[in-house]
């Protein structure tokens, strides 16, 4: 299909308008042209009148022809120019199209040359001032000092063409893209000529224009053109299937040019409810397929072919909301809840510039933009949906969009084409590592990540060569991290391997590992595979057997703790993998020790060993990055302070090269060693995760409670080291034990957070006290509060508070949820739950609420409170917290009318995506708390280590979900 050209036969008519014009052609030759005759054929600008007057033009050549000439009033910009040219161009074309009517041509000519300008309207009086001097050309045709008047040369002309047996039909098109003073002159000179014989004037206009044009002091545009067009025809508006079919059939001639994907399932959709609606006229359909292949060649492969027709429609036809695209990108690709309080707005301001065309815009946001769904009450989707777009190169994902806009990818994102060869190649280990050595470092984490999206297709004869390829590309990896929960982008090498391995049969898999292991490689990337299928604790998600992966993973770390140590300081993080190795036999250690010596190594342990804590303010965007030595663990790996101090000496003396990141280590690892420790508020980045031990199974379990094992628990424990006192494992207990808890605890956010939740289950509670609880045996070692909500009948959340000393002592902080049915509940005491006989929660909480709940949980056990708590029940003697554990716990299937509940079933984790893996039935985080560091904040504390879980449950965009969470 051409651009916004007009068709020039009747045999390009798509729009059935032939018979129209042939009509207006037989009309043109029955009209008494006597005394002349002004037609006009109406229609808007873009309706195909151009077109028509084509046809007609076609159909008058038909025998007995009649001679149509054209005049483009376009040409000529000046009013005497106009007349002039005017008479110059008809003059022109009747010697080209008749030769014998010479004479008529002389006449028009002359005439022409005789008029003055036009200068007043219409209505304002006389038109016509005065009659021009005559022209060098009149004076060669009357002889010199002759001046025939303009009226004499009009009587003559008159006669000639009287005199002809057919009329001339001379066509004004295009008078509606005039200015409007041009269109008055036009209008003008058709007043002055309109009543020749035989000389039909055809003109084709828009008649709001022209009427428009034409109003003056009063007068109507109308009343004027009235007085001068004699015979109207309206343009009857083209079928609305024949528009429909132009439209496809021009599509279907321009998609083959694109490399874009093609889905034909949201076609339909998109094409009759955004595009089709904006084709109002023929030449909409020309002007928005003209510039399509445009849009492919420059777009390629990156952007789906249905949005990029969607939106190319917009930019055509509807610019002025085109270009707001840019400036509400993030509202048009939001996924979470931290938007702008005015998003509804702006989509609704969006759709309001689109005037007439509003639907257009709201049915665009529903099927090319679905997430702006959630500002108007629609679904939302979430965050697995965006992996799936990004994927599909739909413009929902805001990479794609900014893409789109743009024609330029952002820095650090791969082609679309490169991360679908990368797919491909997935089985062919050559194949893929010949690829992955081609690309950019700064492109190799945005492949990885897009390549998940691919899991649900990877054959499972890949899993082995990818695996294989995958785990000696963590060295190319950027270093640090690039927020508050970014985990580092090992994490997503991991996930892919996983997924990867999650593909091959139960019985193969442990065949697979061990090759992954024992061929050559990477041993940072082997210790990382193992440790992701395995049974580590908080970090395996045992994928094959624990006996299998106990052997592979201590054979591994005593091929460590004996490997060269250049080998070893070539790897990505020696730190890691030396204590790691030691972690499993500390004793093994001589050729570690050995190895330390060689200032290669050591200055590579020393760089890994330096972490990052961030800070920031809640009223700020900044943030403060402070340098911290993992100093406990780096003491495991090099011995104690002495080595540590003799490994600094050796390498200052031997490097006179060092880096800027050697010498930054050195002096951090200096200030260490002479007693400094960093005062930092907040949750350093690198944590220390111990088994979590001390959950609902173990200590204080709730199966035994009278509304049986709740449908959801949020244990927090902390765990605290006593100096001081040789028996730990008897309280001071007594009422004053008791009535200090109640007190510390009435006042606490723990209890306003439990009330939270009480009340969004749908208790209308009153007030709060804690009393001892009767179903624990309260002696000297073990003291257990729990929450009265006076008032209650039964109750849907239940907090307890328990001290258990045991060597350790154990401060345990008890969220227990039940969810409501719509049954009665039971007449007893308001402190114990409500029996829920229902089998699936209908409404649980979200992972917002879990959060504050499970901070608010933090904050009871760890402290000034519990300290003063346990100093008066130790006697004075010194409580120092080491540990705090995270729990998160459902409901234990008892019988069938309760049945086993998973996470995703008692807390809403849609924020975190889709999950990658089978469903997770308990969440376990432990963490040791590093004196040097202090306390963290128990927000971040909980953020962190949800972050974690949500990485073992398999949720590939916790990241992104944790980071909406407000």
């Amino acid at each position: 299909m051409q651009g916004d050209q007009p068709i020039a036969a009747k045999s390009e008519d798509k729009l059935g308008r032939a018979a129209f014009a042939v009509g207006l052609a037989q009309t043109l030759r029955s009209i008494d042209a006597s005394r002349g005759a002004v037609v006009a054929v109406l229609g808007p600008w873009g309706s195909g009148k151009t077109s028509t007057i084509n046809m007609v033009s076609e159909a008058l050549g038909e025998a007995p022809s009649l001679t149509v000439l054209e005049f483009n009033p376009w040409l000529f910009s000046d009013t005497e120019q106009l007349v002039v040219r005017f008479f110059d161009e008809l003059a022109a074309q009747v010697r080209l199209r008749n030769p014998t009517a010479t004479r008529v041509a002389d006449m028009l000519i002359e005439y022409g040359r005789l008029l003055a300008p036009l200068q007043a309207l219409p209505a304002a009086g006389p038109w016509i001032q005065g009659i021009r001097a005559v022209t060098g050309f009149a004076a060669r045709r009357l002889g010199a000092g002759k001046q025939p008047s303009a009226d004499a040369v009009r009587r003559r002309l008159e006669a000639e063409l009287a005199s002809r047996d057919q009329p001339l039909v001379v066509v004004i098109d295009d008078l509606d893209r005039l200015e409007a003073k041009e269109i008055r002159d036009v209008v003008r000179l058709v007043r002055l000529v309109g009543h020749f014989p035989q000389v039909i004037y055809l003109l084709a206009f828009d008649r709001k224009a022209v009427e428009t044009a034409l109003a003056h002091d009063g007068a109507t545009g109308r009343t004027y053109l009235e007085k001068i067009v004699e015979y109207t025809f309206d343009l009857p508006p083209p079928a609305p299937t024949a528009v429909e079919k132009v439209l496809l059939a021009g599509l279907a001639d321009v998609i083959g040019s694109a490399t874009g994907s093609f889905d034909s399932n949201r076609w339909t959709d998109v094409f009759y409810r955004v595009i089709r609606p904006l084709m109002t006229s023929l030449r909409d359909v020309r002007r928005y397929v003209a510039v399509v292949p445009a849009a492919f060649a420059t777009l390629g492969d990156e952007v789906a072919v249905v949005d990029v027709l969607a939106l190319e429609a917009f930019r055509v036809l509807l610019p002025q909301v085109h270009s707001e695209f840019a400036s509400i990108a993030a509202v048009l690709t939001a996924e979470g809840d931290d938007l702008d309080e005015n998003a509804q707005q702006a989509i609704q301001t969006l759709a309001e510039s689109a005037g007439s065309q509003r639907e257009a815009v709201e049915q665009l946001c529903r099927l090319v933009f679905p997430l702006t769904q959630r500002f108007v009450g629609g679904t939302s989707y979430g965050s697995e949906w965006v992996s799936r777009w990004r994927r599909e190169g739909r413009v929902a994902s805001r990479a794609v969009l900014d893409f789109y806009l743009t024609r330029t990818l952002s820095p650090g994102v791969a082609p679309a084409s490169t991360v679908r060869q990368a797919f491909e190649s997935l089985p062919f280990q050559v194949e893929l590592t010949d690829l992955l050595t081609g690309i950019d470092d700064s492109v190799f984490e945005d492949l990885v990540t897009r390549l998940e999206s691919y899991q649900q297709e990877f054959p499972d004869v890949a899993a082995k060569p990818a695996s294989a390829v995958l785990l000696n590309q963590y060295g190319r990896l950027r270093a640090g991290s690039l927020g508050f929960i970014d985990p580092g982008p090992e994490i997503k090498v991991d996930r892919l391997i996983l997924r990867l391995l999650e593909r091959v049969a139960d019985s193969l898999r442990t065949q697979v590992v061990e090759q992954l292991v024992d061929e050559p490689g990477s041993l940072y990337g082997k210790l990382r595979v193992l440790n992701s299928v395995g049974h580590r604790p908080n970090a395996g998600v045992q994928l094959i057997p624990e006996a299998d992966w106990r052997r592979m993973h201590q054979n591994l770390c005593r091929h460590i703790r004996h490997l060269e140590p250049w080998i070893l300081a070539a790897e990505r993080d020696p730190f890691r993998m030396l204590w790691e190795a030691l972690e499993d036999d500390p004793v093994d250690r001589t050729d570690v020790d050995m190895g330390l010596t060689h200032t290669q190594l050591f200055l590579a342990v020393l760089r890994n060993a330096v972490g990052e804590v961030r800070t920031r303010s809640a009223d700020s965007l900044s943030v403060e990055r402070s340098a911290i030595l993992h100093w406990e663990l780096l003491m495991r790996v090099v011995g104690d302070e002495l080595h540590m101090d003799h490994y600094i000496e050796v390498a200052l003396s031997e490097k006179n090269d060092l880096s800027l990141d050697d010498t930054a280590a050195l002096e951090l690892a200096q200030k260490y060693i002479s007693g400094w420790r960093p005062e930092i508020p907040r949750l350093p980045v690198a944590i220390r995760r111990v088994v979590a031990a001390n959950g609902p199974d173990t200590f204080l379990s709730p199966t035994g409670m009278l509304g049986g094992f709740p449908d959801l628990v949020l244990r927090v424990v902390g765990i605290y080291e006593v100096a001081g006192r040789s028996d730990t494992r008897a309280l001071r207990t007594g009422r004053a034990l008791h009535d200090h808890l109640a007190s510390v605890l009435s006042s606490s956010r723990f209890t306003t957070q439990l009330g939270a939740i009480a009340e969004h289950l749908g208790d209308p509670l009153q007030e709060a006290r804690w009393i001892p609880d009767r179903e624990v045996q309260q002696n000297s070692q073990t003291v257990v509060s729990r929450i009265d909500w006076q008032g209650l009948q039964g109750t849907n959340v239940l907090g307890r508070y328990g001290i258990l000393p045991s060597g350790a002592i154990r401060v345990i902080a008890d969220a227990c949820v039940w969810y409501p049915t719509s049954g009665t509940s039971d007449s007893r005491d308001a402190s114990l739950p409500k029996p829920t006989p229902q089998s699936t929660p209908s409404s649980p909480i979200s992972l917002s609420q879990a959060r504050d709940l499970l901070s608010s949980q933090v904050d009871a056990v760890s402290g000034p409170d519990p300290t003063a708590l346990l100093r008066g029940a130790l006697a004075e003697a010194r409580a120092t917290l080491k540990i705090i554990e995270l729990h998160l716990v459902p409901r234990r299937g008892t019988d069938a009318n309760r049945p086993l509940l998973s996470l995703a079933e008692v807390v809403d984790l849609s924020i975190l995506g889709e999950p990658a893996s089978r469903p997770a039935y308990e969440g376990h985080e432990a963490i040791e708390i590093d004196e040097s560091v202090g306390i963290p904040d128990s927000r971040d504390l909980v953020s962190d280590s949800l972050g974690r879980m949500a990485t073992d449950w398999g949720y590939l965009d916790a990241e992104a979900g944790l980071a909406k969470l407000t």
